[in-house]
């Protein structure tokens, strides 16, 4: 397995549970270091600092849905500084292909239902992958999709990234090997992002798949993020991009780099998003099954109270 920064990249367990009735695919946005990319440092007793990873957590999402198998698709998402050349198709096809390898050959999880969870420019790679398996022999990945969680996903593009374009050229000119491409396709006024988000929409409605859509209230200052070269501080993906019409919507008291990342199991923001992802997992394994047409469908078991947590 290929690695960067002592990170393996491509589909990750982080939590498996006994005998999983469900999988969960957590994909991370553009610029994300994958081992810190659902992982929040916050304040412990003592004024020590902790990692809290609500993945994986014993107490966060484990808790909530014992029986899941938990995942993490890890890619190389900078643009800045040693980019690949990626785009939406070549990252949605690398998250396609650890699917297949995965499912294809493994009677006991290729039909599994599967929920995704997207962060930013991660929801468009999940909508890119469904897009790709409307036009190939892989409609079992799809008829498995149970549920999709997006966290400030720009599905109408965002007029941030012209910054990151920006910086990117003048990191070309620099020499530290900077790409751009990736951002391009993220420009408010792109085809290519409407032609897609178009397509999956259509499928999103005619097969009845429940999506959610969380929505950033707080700006993000990225001039600092990026050394305070540049001033900068912003709405990343506001309401109208992050919301497909018709969907509910999570509004959820972060700035966009902290959409995925809680503090513990009374913040506000991992309880919205956590309960979104039980209430799917319950309608996942009927609806899953009658897919594929099976019958006398069962649901999916919860822990005593696991509404409550």
């Amino acid at each position: 397995m290929e690695a960067i920064r002592n990170t393996p990249l491509g589909l990750i367990t982080v939590y498996e549970g006994y005998d999983p009735e469900i999988d969960i695919v957590a994909v991370h946005g553009l610029g994300a270091r994958p081992e810190w990319a659902w992982t929040r440092r916050v304040e412990a007793p003592g004024g020590k600092m902790k990692e809290v990873k609500w993945l994986s957590d014993p107490n966060l999402l484990p808790a909530r849905l014992p029986r899941s198998r938990v995942m993490t698709f890890n890619y190389e998402s900078r643009w800045h500084r040693n980019a690949p050349k990626h785009r939406k198709t070549s990252v949605a096809d690398n998250l396609l292909r650890c699917l297949e390898e995965q499912r294809q050959n493994n009677p006991r999880v290729r039909n599994r239902p599967l929920l995704f969870i997207g962060h930013s420019y991660g929801g468009i790679v999940i909508e890119q992958l469904i897009v790709h398996t409307l036009h190939r022999e892989i409609g079992y990945i799809r008829k498995a999709t149970a549920g999709i969680v997006f966290l400030g996903t720009p599905h109408r593009g965002t007029d941030v990234q012209s910054w990151g374009e920006l910086m990117a050229v003048m990191g070309q000119k620099m020499g530290l090997g900077s790409h751009n491409e990736i951002l391009k396709e993220l420009r408010a006024d792109s085809e290519n992002l409407k032609d897609m988000s178009s397509a999956f929409s259509r499928w999103v409605n005619r097969a009845s798949v429940p999506i959610v859509c969380g929505v950033e209230l707080y700006e993000t200052d990225y001039g600092k993020r990026l050394g305070g070269i540049l001033p900068m501080k912003a709405m990343v993906v506001p309401e109208d991009s992050a919301c497909i019409d018709g969907h509910p919507r999570l509004y959820l008291y972060e700035d966009h780099l902290k959409l995925n990342k809680y503090c513990g199991p009374n913040d506000s923001s991992y309880r919205a998003v956590s309960s979104q992802l039980v209430d799917m997992a319950l309608t996942a394994i009927p609806t899953v099954r009658g897919r594929f047409g099976r019958t006398q469908p069962t649901s999916y078991r919860l822990p005593p109270n696991g509404r409550k947590r």
